[in-house]
This record gives structure tokens, C-alpha cells and sequence, in this order.
């Protein structure tokens, strides 16, 4: 009997050390959240953070030693799957999932595959740790004892316990106690509270436009340029920048505001608040109460179009990105998505576009979402464009942050000095007010999310160029007067009541919660919000504040 029971004892300590080994590698900071609870006194947290990962384990073991095939194959690939999301995230991002990050992971849904390309080491490493914990699920237990198998059919759905009780948890926490929490259960807990969350809520329903124009337009084209994930820390029009030689020589017809803040740190809340129309002083108020940007446009006499270049990765033609819905997109007098052919060619035909739309007589505003420079960098520019090496194409182990930084200069160089010289040889801006920025900045940093971090947000992440061109001379003399003013201090909240004045509105109507626009002097902070913009889930916003002294140009 003992020599039949020895190899048994055997698979079981084997299998039990291989998912222990499993739990180890993917989970971080459980002894240092135990040792922050014992030095702030908090022993009931300690027992409830114990009883939980007790719970956690306990259903692991009951998933991996289910006698049915069927059973641990569901709860493994559910396990992996879990485990793969959440210590991937931890990988790339250096810190742990929390609900908020997977709203906003939401809403950036169409960038996946470009996400995965630009991640592939750290999301190999995810998947093939993934992989192994499914498989050591998966893998046939030693014969149970006879009282313990008869338990396991009563158990089956056991591990949802976990779930459900991290769900809980993190509803009643407002998303904030998942901190070294069981990856193996943890991600999935996220993100059923955010799908209930999305599930649950509608965006805002706009107030109608009750104000009129006090003046006649100050010129027949308004374009609003928001560029994908440009820096300032890689702009410039100061004498021996490699990267934008064009903008350089060219200074002579652009108003350069210099290092401004974004409204957030990504794309689809900079867009949303863009268009919606939020104030710095009062964002979710504003977020709700305020017209669309497209109903001051068409009530001042402006035909609106839209340019979407950045929409090569949506599938679905008819899906609309960055919260754009039905109801605002009926606004939209010309919709013109830009798809087809390689990607560095997308803002191209956008310059084409653009330049015969700029030729029309009646007065138009045109609002343009870039494709820019979105990661990974290297797809953003013809091969043959590499101006700046080594980059991360020459990489044939782990990138350098050399690499990187060059990477990411070339595409710059591409989408946006390429890009002006492309449109200014088409056309020229007579009678245009072409205001020029970008979505969010970039954390060029290696092992931290290059912008979309929901809390504690890189300043790089917020640091975005603010530009005008414009051949008209009473719009440079206005724009010039509002640079020297704000060089250095602008913030994209300004945006919103700059483009009123120039379709012939009093920016003063908007109220209280909002500032001033680019033509006077900045009172607020260059600030962005991150995280959960609308108030989805939390009511508390993620303000970051950005100072210039923070800039680290990567330019040399």
C-alpha cells in the first residue's frame, strides 16, 4: 500500500509546488502591503487581506485538482486569461490593475494590436507564463481520497467565490483595495466592475446652444489639428532641432505657444473633452452641460468637417472612435475617414484631403484626429526613413532606450515636419487659423506606459506643442499677442474658448467654469486630468500638474 501511495503523494506535492511557483511569479508586493498594514496598526485589514488570499489560494487548488477534465481546462484557460492581463499590465506599467486603468483600456480598445506589437517581449513573457499556469491546471491530479472527490462536484464553481468577493470589495472600496491581490483572480474582478460600470452609464446628454455670435467670424477656415501621441519634448522651433527642421524654417508664419498641457493623457478622453467642450474649473459639470463644439460652428455660419486618420485599426468602418457618438456625429455636415495603403501614408492623403477642403469659398471648421506617431513608432515611418539610429527595428534583444528615443524622433520627424511640408505645398493658410496640437504626450521611459496612466501620470504624458499657422495678418497679430503671454504657460482647456472667439462668439458666455482663452493671460495650472474623465465609476478626478522644469528634451 505505502509503495502505491508514494507516487501519488509525489504528484501532489509536484503539482502543488508548480502552481505555488506559478502564484510566485506573478504576483508582487503582498509582503510589503503586509508589513504597511502591521506598521499602521490595521490587523483586521491584515486578517481580511490573509482570509482573502487564503480564499484565493484554496479555490486554485480546487480548480487544479477537480477530477474532471472538462472543470479545470474551463477554470485554467479562465485563470490564464486572468493572470496573462493582469501581469502583463504589471509588466509594461510597473504597477497593479485598477479599474480605472481597465476603463480606460476601454476606451482605447481599437489601439490593441498596435499596444501588442509595441509590447511583444512583455506580452510574450505574459503569455508564456499564462501558458504554464494552464497547464499545470490543466494536468491530471493524482486520485483524490474518496470523502475529498465526493466534495469536488458541490465545488466546482468554487473559484467564482473569489471573483465575486474581489468585485465586491472593489465597489465598496471605490476601485483603490486590489493592491497585491491575486492576480490569478484579481484582473477579472476588474474588470466585471467595469464592464457593469460602462454597462450602466450614457454619456452625457448635451445642452442646447442658447447663445448667438456677437461678430462676424474672424476668418473663413478654423482647423483644429489634434495630432496622435506628440510630445513637446521632441518639438521645437529653436535653431539645431533635428527633428522638426521644416517647423524651424518656416517660424516666420507659425505662433508658437511652446510647452503646453493636454487636457488628458489619452486619446479618447483628449478628444471627448475637445469636442464636448470641458472646462478645467468645472470638467464634469462642463463635460455635460455644454453644446458640442460642432453646434457653435454650424450657428455661426461653418460647414463642419471631420478628418479621421486614425482609424486604420477599426475593423468595423461604421465603429466611431474617442466617445464620438450617433447622435454628435449627425453634427457633422462631412465625415472623412482616411484608411488604406501603408500607414506612414494615412496623414499624406490627409494632407490632400485637407488642401482641397481648404480650397472652398464658404466658411468651414474643420476638426482633424491625426495618425501621428501612435506606437509602435517604427510602423509610423517609411523604413527608409530611419533619420535617427540606432532604433528599435535594429533591436535584436531587448530595446534600449537609445533605441526608443530614436525610434520615436524619426516618427515625429515623419508625421509632423512631413506632414506641414506636405499640406503648406498644397496650400496656403490666407484666410485659415490652423491651430496645431497633440492628444497627450510620451514617457519615452522603458518600463513605463508611454501615457494613459490612470493615477500618478508622467508629466511627459501631459507635455503636448501648441501651435498656430496662419497667413492672415490680423490672426497672427492676435495669436502673437496671446504667445506672449502664455509661451510656455498654455493649456489645451484654452482651446475651447479660443475657437468660439474665432467663430465670432464672447468666450465670457461659457461661465464660470471655464478660464480665459489663448488671447489672455493664464490664471489656471497646466494641469491634465487621468483616469475615469466622466465619472463612470469614481467621483474623485486624477488631476496632474506639469512644470517645464520637468522637460527632458530628446532632441540632440
Amino acid at each position: 500500500m505505502k509503495q502505491n501511495q508514494k507516487p501519488a503523494w509525489l504528484g501532489t506535492c509536484l503539482k502543488i509546488a508548480l502552481l505555488g511557483l506559478f502564484v510566485w511569479a506573478t504576483n508582487a508586493g503582498v509582503a510589503e502591503r503586509v508589513t504597511l498594514l502591521l506598521d499602521q496598526e490595521r490587523f483586521r485589514a491584515v486578517v481580511l487581506y490573509a482570509g482573502l488570499w487564503g480564499g484565493c489560494v484554496a479555490c486554485l487548488l480546487i480548480a487544479a485538482f477537480h477530477p474532471r477534465l472538462r472543470w479545470r481546462l474551463a477554470w485554467g484557460c479562465l485563470i490564464a486569461a486572468t493572470t496573462f492581463a493582469g501581469y502583463l499590465f504589471m509588466l509594461i506599467s510597473g504597477s497593479q490593475m485598477t479599474v480605472f486603468h481597465a476603463i480606460t483600456l476601454w476606451s482605447a480598445t481599437a489601439d490593441a494590436g498596435r499596444a501588442f506589437w509595441f509590447y511583444q517581449t512583455d506580452v510574450a513573457l505574459a503569455a508564456g507564463i499564462a501558458l504554464f499556469g494552464l497547464c499545470v491546471v490543466a494536468a491530471k491530479p493524482p486520485a483524490l481520497r474518496p470523502w475529498m472527490d465526493r466534495w469536488m462536484g458541490p465545488l466546482s464553481l468554487a473559484p467564482a467565490g473569489p471573483v465575486l468577493a474581489l468585485a465586491v470589495m472593489i465597489m465598496f472600496r471605490i476601485g483603490n483595495d486590489t493592491v497585491a491581490m491575486p492576480q490569478q483572480f484579481t484582473p477579472l474582478a476588474i474588470g466585471t466592475v467595469a464592464a457593469i460600470s460602462l454597462a450602466r452609464y450614457d454619456l452625457p446628454e448635451k445642452a442646447a446652444l442658447t447663445v448667438k455670435p456677437e461678430r462676424v467670424p474672424t476668418v473663413r477656415h478654423v482647423v483644429l489639428v489634434v495630432d496622435e501621441s506628440i510630445g513637446a519634448d521632441v518639438v521645437s522651433l529653436e535653431a539645431g532641432n533635428p527633428v522638426t527642421p521644416y517647423l524651424r524654417s518656416i517660424r516666420d508664419r507659425i505662433v508658437d505657444f511652446g510647452v503646453a498641457s493636454s487636457v488628458a493623457n489619452c486619446s479618447s478622453a483628449s478628444n471627448a473633452i475637445l469636442r464636448y467642450g470641458g472646462g478645467q474649473r468645472d470638467l464634469r459639470r462642463t463635460l455635460k452641460d455644454s453644446p458640442y463644439l460642432w453646434d457653435y460652428a454650424r450657428q455661426a455660419g461653418f460647414r463642419t468637417v471631420y478628418f479621421d486618420a486614425g482609424a486604420q485599426n477599426i475593423k468595423n468602418t461604421d465603429t466611431l472612435q474617442n466617445f464620438m457618438t450617433l447622435k454628435e456625429a449627425a453634427l457633422i455636415d462631412e465625415f472623412v475617414t482616411i484608411t488604406g495603403g501603408a500607414i506612414p501614408l494615412l496623414d499624406r492623403k490627409l494632407a490632400q484631403r485637407l488642401g482641397e477642403v481648404l480650397s472652398r469659398s464658404e466658411p468651414q471648421f474643420v476638426y482633424i484626429n491625426k495618425n501621428g506617431s501612435h506606437f509602435p513608432y517604427d510602423a509610423s515611418y517609411p523604413a527608409d526613413h530611419a533619420l535617427f539610429t540606432p532604433s528599435e527595428r535594429d533591436s535584436s534583444g531587448p530595446v534600449t532606450q537609445e533605441q526608443r528615443i530614436n525610434s520615436y524622433r524619426n516618427a515625429v520627424n515623419w508625421a509632423v515636419d512631413g506632414f506641414f511640408e506636405d499640406l503648406l505645398a498644397r496650400t496656403g493658410l490666407q484666410d485659415t487659423a490652423l491651430l496645431y496640437t497633440s492628444d497627450h504626450g510620451q514617457n519615452l521611459e522603458l518600463g513605463r506606459l508611454t501615457h494613459c496612466s490612470a493615477a500618478g501620470a508622467d508629466p511627459a504624458e501631459g507635455r503636448v506643442p501648441l501651435m498656430v499657422l496662419s497667413d492672415h495678418a490680423g490672426i497672427r497679430k492676435m495669436f502673437e499677442d496671446g504667445a506672449a503671454l502664455n509661451k510656455d504657460r498654455a493649456s489645451q482647456y484654452a482651446v475651447f474658448p479660443t475657437l468660439l472667439e474665432l467663430f465670432g462668439y464672447d468666450s465670457a458666455d461659457l461661465g464660470s467654469g471655464y478660464g480665459g482663452s489663448l488671447f489672455v493671460s493664464a490664471t489656471d495650472p497646466q494641469a491634465f486630468v487621468s483616469g475615469d474623465v466622466f465619472g463612470m465609476f469614481g467621483e474623485e478626478l486624477q488631476w496632474n500638474v506639469i512644470e517645464e522644469t520637468n522637460l527632458v528634451r530628446h532632441m540632440d
